[in-house]
């Protein structure tokens, strides 16, 4: 029934935006410049407002509490627990930094930072900021925490562009350790939304005596000051975290965790019914139905706040470099069709042509949807430079490469030859980095949309990053968001997000396709999750698994 409210409510949103507004067609052939869309409107809830999905609550009082949970990850694996590595930013990887790491701030929810190992913070010009550190707290191989490890923690970061950490502190021009619980840092420019870097999910703050030790060990950074240590790790199988019992705040109700992947999904539904796991975050779109239908299990729907676009190498061949074949590509795709094969009823095709996160501050909800016109799309091909050549779609996970697979189909039926190059998700992590010599071509995979819209063009779209995985790098795009990152009134604000987002449209960017309804799978009784849209900040730290509400079958 959830479901199905979900799906209304999107349809009440479309016809709503086709009343409101009159969908202008995309460029007819010929045109070198695409028709500018209608008048902005302001976002409405889900542009940056949505809230959380499940926010988290501790067990009841007289709980009968399990000691120990295991948890089926999503596809991608866990390689190393290191956000200065590349294939440190998978999602699971990001939830075992947010178990076993903490942060100068929290986010817990779009807009809402709490103190982690800063107390308090203060800036008179968003360009020097000054952190109070919290004291008292001892990481996990007995080291004390203080403002050097911060200042070891951003040098180091800096020290590996090609980390997931580099993007959030490269802008950090100056840190000085005040004294031992203070710390300053200067930036480059004036940002507003500096505190949302600080709180990202990359950027936990490391032990220093760990790396000394040995610093070829890709490990080196899971020491943590955080709730769970790391107590057994078998890469790419599974990683076991055990309650630190000397962690500055409040414990853990569960004493270990184990992340398992498990690459068949038949087999994640038969453990799962076994009793042998009790959570899963992914499972297929038909075993989800059918759990849905269970007694002993609950499904939890998490409407994604990214969606899953596919992407031109903006630095690549001449083919991804034309305007003329992005724009055949876009009249080509029938996203409906591309949504359903890629996850059935748990996929919601996209019904407007932005490209921006859903909970992302200042989305844009009048941008056209590309038309859906074969004809449209040869003729667009026959102006481009496109000869006939194979050309790459790289993706990873079984949804995309389903999706994949059905764009090559829907390419083809116009005369696009096109190629699906399966990868794991650490390998396409590690071929889609930021570099103006790529010859990669195109790329399905989610783009990091995250609460933050400074964060997210700075973080996947500005040159130099990383994760910019687009090779996006346009002087007009990188001053819109050089502005954005600098200006504190909203309205402003607003309207230079609006004004990138019209950008993305008429550049042909990135198109995107669909969001995923992430179902996430538990046994009754499994409480205590924090989740809300974006996948890479699910916080675990507080699940629980009450055995009182769980059936005798499934208890350990």
């Amino acid at each position: 029934m959830k479901k199905v409210i979900s799906l209304v409510l999107v349809c009440v949103m479309a016809l709503a935006l086709v009343a409101a507004c009159s969908t202008p067609e995309a460029p007819a052939p010929g045109d070198t410049q695409a028709q500018t869309p209608a008048t902005p409107t302001p976002p409405p809830a889900a542009g940056g407002d949505a809230g959380l999905t499940v926010e988290a609550t501790g067990p009841e009082e007289g709980a009968n509490l399990a000691e120990h949970i295991n948890i089926i990850k999503d596809t991608s694996t866990v390689t190393v627990v290191n956000p200065n590595l590349p294939a440190g930013g998978t999602v699971p990887t990001a939830w075992v930094y947010n178990l076993v790491h903490d942060r100068l701030v929290e986010i817990m929810g779009p807009g809402d930072y709490v103190p982690g190992l800063a107390v308090s913070w203060e800036t008179d010009d968003f360009q020097t900021i000054r952190f109070n550190l919290r004291e008292g707290v001892v990481w996990h191989n007995g080291d004390e925490f203080t403002s050097e490890c911060v200042l070891f923690t951003i040098n180091i970061a800096k020290e590996n562009p090609a980390g997931t950490a580099f993007a959030r502190w490269r802008v950090v021009e100056e840190v000085v350790a005040i004294d031992r619980y203070t710390i300053e840092m200067t930036l480059e420019a004036p940002d507003v939304d500096f505190l949302f870097m600080v709180s990202h999910w990359a950027t936990p703050i490391l032990n220093e005596r760990s790396y000394r030790e040995d610093p070829d060990n890709p490990m080196w950074a899971a020491v943590g000051t955080g709730p769970f240590r790391v107590t057994d790790f078998i890469s790419t199988e599974s990683i076991t975290l055990e309650r630190f019992d000397d962690f500055w705040g409040e414990p853990a109700p569960t004493r270990s965790i184990t992340f398992w992947a498990i690459p068949e999904i038949a087999a994640r539904a038969v453990m799962l019914q076994a009793g042998d796991m009790q959570v899963s975050f992914e499972l297929s779109a038909d075993e989800l139905d059918r759990f849905v239908a269970m007694d002993d299990f609950t499904v939890i729907e998490d409407l994604l706040a990214f969606p899953v676009p596919l992407g031109f190498n903006s630095q690549g061949d001449d083919i991804m470099r034309d305007h003329y074949f992005r724009r055949a590509v876009a009249h080509a795709l029938y996203l409906p069709d591309i949504a359903m094969v890629a996850n059935g009823n748990w996929a919601v095709p996209l019904w407007d042509g932005t490209l921006w996160g859903l909970r992302t501050p200042y989305r844009r909800n009048d941008i056209p949807a590309w038309e859906f016109n074969q004809d449209r799309a040869r003729e667009y091909l026959a102006m481009s430079v496109y000869n006939g050549e194979e050309l790459e779609i790289a993706t990873a996970g079984p949804t995309q490469i389903r999706a994949a697979e059905m764009i090559q189909a829907q390419l083809a039926d116009v005369g696009i030859n096109i190629r699906v190059e399966v990868m794991d998700i650490p390998g396409l992590v590690s071929a889609f980095l930021y570099s103006t010599d790529s010859e990669r071509q195109m790329l399905l995979f989610a783009l990091g949309f995250g609460p933050s819209a400074v964060g997210s063009m700075t973080g996947v779209f500005y040159p130099g990053v990383g994760n910019n995985r687009l090779n996006v790098n346009n002087e007009h795009l990188n001053e819109l968001i050089r502005a954005l990152a600098s200006e504190p009134n909203v309205d402003i604000q607003r309207q230079i997000a609006y004004d990138i987002q019209e950008f993305f449209w008429e550049d042909v960017t990135a198109l995107s396709l669909w969001h995923g309804t992430l179902g996430i799978t538990t046994v009754n009784g499994i409480g205590g999750l924090h989740l809300w849209g974006d996948t890479f900040r699910y916080h675990l730290r507080g699940i629980f698994w009450d055995l009182n509400d769980t059936p005798e079958s499934l208890r350990p």
